[in-house]
């Protein structure tokens, strides 16, 4: 019966500070969110040459002041990026797009890399919404 007791008590004195430990170690590291994008009635394309458009974003409280924004053609493989604003609006500078194409605008905490989101928007609705497209991340 002593020998079950003591042996009860090493469980309970070096097992469960272990599993505590370890349980508050996996809060820490444990995975961000993405966090959802503002909607399309945010973003704004603007044409400001043959074949090259800029994307503002207005102010809103889905991205994060700082947030480092990455705005790519998919069907061209370039991208654009800069640092949102305090208030999360941003304007990339131009880049070459079509109507028609599809943009991903992807936005990253600067405090965690593990958390921010994208979405994909259709150029083209100069003065008006973009249209979003579903199949982001679908684009070789």
């Amino acid at each position: 019966m002593k020998d079950r007791l003591t042996v009860r008590r090493a469980l309970t004195r070096i097992l469960l500070p272990g599993v505590g430990l370890l349980l508050i170690l996996w809060a820490c590291n444990a995975p961000s969110f993405p966090l959802p994008p503002p909607g399309p009635e945010s973003f704004a394309f603007e044409q400001t040459g043959q074949a090259q458009v800029s994307l503002h974003i207005e102010a809103n409280d889905r991205i994060m002041p700082g947030a480092r924004v990455t705005v790519e053609n998919l069907g061209l493989h370039i991208w654009v990026g800069g640092i949102a604003s305090g208030d999360g609006s941003f304007t990339s500078v131009a880049f070459d797009a079509v109507p028609g194409d599809i943009v991903q605008v992807s936005f990253e905490d600067p405090v965690d890399d593990g958390r921010g989101g994208s979405t994909c928007l259709v150029v083209g609705n100069f003065g008006a919404p973009p249209v979003e497209d579903p199949r982001c991340g679908d684009f070789q």
